[in-house]
């Protein structure tokens, strides 16, 4: 994918939607990371995750799911 060459618009919302996914709050919480995500986690936890907010177990990790439009935009 980095060795295409693409319009700058589409490197800039990368750069942005990845920015973003940075300063969700779930890496931030020192909790989190000792206890949920203590261990290597398979794509489909993560999936969940993103899609629902929700782990597979039901917990509560972001306010909401990803969007994706949500995050390509400057903040």
């Amino acid at each position: 994918m980095f060795q295409t060459a693409f319009p700058e618009q589409v490197w800039l919302n990368i750069e942005t939607f990845i920015k973003n996914l940075m300063d969700l709050p779930l890496w931030a919480d020192s909790a989190l990371s000792e206890t949920l995500f203590g261990g290597k986690q398979v794509s489909s936890f993560w999936g969940a995750i993103f899609s629902t907010g929700l782990t597979p177990q039901g917990m509560r990790v972001l306010a909401n799911s990803i969007n994706l439009n949500e995050m390509i935009k400057p903040k």
